[in-house]
């Protein structure tokens, strides 16, 4: 071990005993860690990133076992340290950030009961010492009025506050490592870039060591010093931030980079390259390669041992194999979205395409919120007044941060909730969503795809079956007829037919979100609502959900509202961008005008807020709204 070393592992393995056999979760990565350092772990869900976090924290579930050559932290190996003595490890000197903090936050307590019991179990701090120090942390992370916020509870704060309070509390004991797990995907643009920059401070001033896991490879870009790109269960790459990106070794790695929407760069609407199939099954013995049945430049000898990757003059990437240098070209196009065998009646013609397909006019919500004790009934104007066209076979992009009132639009024209004022029209025809029958006819017209398919998927029903009840209940065609069009459309969206029978959950991510675009497209609408239908996915899985939605899109000729607060995305798929700030659109434009020429001082926030993959630009210095609610 190194003498500037804070954490050292060595060969650490993982396993966990499952129904089917030994999952092989982490199988004998190496890597360290120094003072001070940012170590940037990435890879797509299942490649181990974050059980390899619970097993330097030791809160592996009770099924696994976690074995290591060296497990060092501080020069003591933390294989050989009994449960007490880890306990105070945790928390004291090694500290960690969840992913979403409403649920790491105790909703019964105020948050000053929170702080200070976390150093209170730790050291022989007063609860007034502790309470100055909750104090003093609130307001180097940047929340106002912080010695009044400790009376509130985690409700009561917005997703960006609840995430700097989830920061303070892993600061409390002053510990020498943080470990962040995914601690900005739930967030918004402007926040996420609050965050960052913050979290880069924090750890500069107090020389705190970070392990920060991460599927975004912008944020890799801005925060990393050193970045470990891991896939099923191993460490591919190691690297200077700089260096990886400017010149990746690993296949795997070049797969990523390659498949992000870079502003720009990326020519909007076209195909993204894309890395084919998944991560593989860590049940059993793995020979050879991992990657290799996803890799371009596979050759026989994969099969047998893993790869030594080394930069070529050829492609960029060359594996080395005894003595084997692989020419095979670089990544292509996805292309599991076909076009070919599916010709639908809705396919527009041309001198159709200036007609509106979905119009709202001055659509308004407002919450009137009851009288309390002390203080009269007021409103929430959370949709204001709203108007917009949508033409027929194009995509109208809506973004903003989270309480803007994107959502409540969508749910509104969903018809999940009434409209104070205004109007809906599909097509020309008014829609009266409070009706059964202007109800039927809406959902025959307009259907959703949500954001989280695990959560918007019955888990209890297979893949057909899901598919299939929405013809089932608006009575369309015979049984016969609904298996064939059932098996059309999941053809169609790149479902192989051997996962016809399973459930959600024995799908991968990307695959239970083309289940529900299929679930979307069965009674044939002419509109889909997309609320952010790429934000829980991995950059490799949403380059192949972003080609299946242009590709649809084309074939189909379908009307898409885009929602998302992802605006490489939006950028990359949109035809027109419509920005929304306190229910209220504040700026509409083409896609060019608005990100190349923004005229709203709101909309030049969002855009300096994406954090693009070019290392060495740092995190920018947002300012935001302190908000107190969502």
């Amino acid at each position: 071990m190194s003498d500037d070393a804070l954490l050292e592992v060595r060969n650490l393995r993982v396993d966990l005993q499952t129904s089917h056999g030994t999952l092989h979760a982490v199988r004998g990565i190496d890597f360290s860690l120094r003072h001070g350092e940012m170590l940037c772990l990435v890879g797509e869900s299942g490649c181990g990133k974050s059980i390899t976090s619970l097993a330097l924290m030791d809160l592996l579930p009770r099924n696994a076992t976690r074995c290591a050559d060296a497990l060092r932290f501080k020069g003591v190996d933390l294989q050989t340290l009994g449960e007490r003595a880890m306990r105070d490890v945790r928390g004291k000197q090694m500290a960690m950030i969840f992913q979403e903090p409403m649920t790491s936050l105790n909703p019964s307590w105020t948050l000053g009961n929170q702080l200070c019991e976390t150093l209170r179990a730790h050291t022989d701090a007063t609860w007034a010492q502790a309470r100055d120090r909750a104090v003093w942390l609130l307001e180097k992370v940047g929340i106002p009025s912080a010695s009044e916020r400790l009376n509130q509870y985690p409700h009561q704060l917005s997703g960006g506050l609840r995430q700097r309070v989830m920061i303070a509390m892993a600061l409390m004991c002053g510990p020498d490592l943080i470990i962040a797990d995914e601690p900005t995907t739930a967030l918004d643009v402007t926040i996420q870039a609050q965050i960052l920059h913050l979290l880069r401070d924090l750890q500069r001033e107090f020389r705190t060591a970070v392990i920060f896991i991460t599927h975004d490879l912008g944020v890799v870009a801005r925060i990393a010093d050193r970045v470990a790109v891991m896939y099923a269960g191993e460490i591919v790459e190691t690297a200077p931030v700089r260096e990886l990106f400017e010149r990746p070794e690993h296949p795997y790695t070049r797969g990523l980079l390659e498949c992000i929407p870079v502003p720009g760069k990326t020519a909007p609407g076209q195909p993204l390259q894309a890395i084919p199939g998944v991560v593989p099954n860590l049940v059993g013995t793995l020979l050879g390669c991992a990657f290799r049945n996803r890799c371009a430049y596979a050759v026989e000898d994969c099969r047998k041992a893993p790869p030594l990757a080394a930069l070529g003059p050829e492609h960029g990437v060359r594996c080395v194999r005894a003595g084997h240098i692989s020419n095979a070209p670089p990544l292509q196009p996805d292309e599991s979205a076909k076009s070919a065998e599916f010709t639908p009646a809705s396919r527009l013609p041309a001198k159709a395409e200036d007609e509106p397909a979905l119009e709202l006019i001055s659509l308004t919500k407002v919450f009137r919120l009851g009288r309390g004790l002390f203080r009269p009934p007021w409103e929430i104007r959370a949709v204001d007044e709203v108007s917009l066209r949508v033409k027929r076979g194009t995509s109208l992009g809506l973004v903003g941060e989270s309480g803007c009132g994107k959502t409540t639009l969508a749910r509104m024209l969903l018809g999940l909730m009434p409209p104070t004022a205004g109007s809906i029209l599909i097509e020309g025809k008014k829609i009266d969503t409070t009706d059964s029958a202007g109800h039927r006819a809406l959902t025959s017209r307009m259907q959703p795809i949500f954001q989280d398919p695990y959560s918007s998927l019955n888990p209890r029903r297979t893949v057909f079956d899901l598919v299939e009840v929405a013809l089932r209940l608006h009575k369309v065609g015979t049984p016969e007829s609904r298996k064939r069009d059932v098996g059309e459309m999941l053809d169609r969206v790149g479902m192989p037919a051997r996962t016809h029978h399973q459930y959600p959950g024995q799908l991968s991510g990307g695959q239970r979100q083309r289940v529900a675009i299929a679930r979307a497209l069965i009674l044939r609408p002419k509109i889909l609502i997309c609320d952010e239908p790429t934000s829980a996915l991995d950059v490799s899985v949403q380059a192949q959900i972003l080609n299946l939605l242009l590709t649809l899109k084309k074939d189909l000729g379908l009307t898409y509202l885009f929602i998302s607060h992802n605006l490489s995305v939006v950028e990359h798929i949109v035809d027109e961008v419509a920005v929304m700030r306190g229910g209220v659109i504040v700026e509409r434009g083409d896609c060019a005008q608005i990100f190349h020429a923004p005229r709203h001082p709101y909309t030049r926030t969002l855009l300096a807020s994406i954090l693009t993959p070019e290392p060495g630009l740092g995190v920018p210095d947002i300012a935001g709204d302190q908000r107190t609610e969502d």
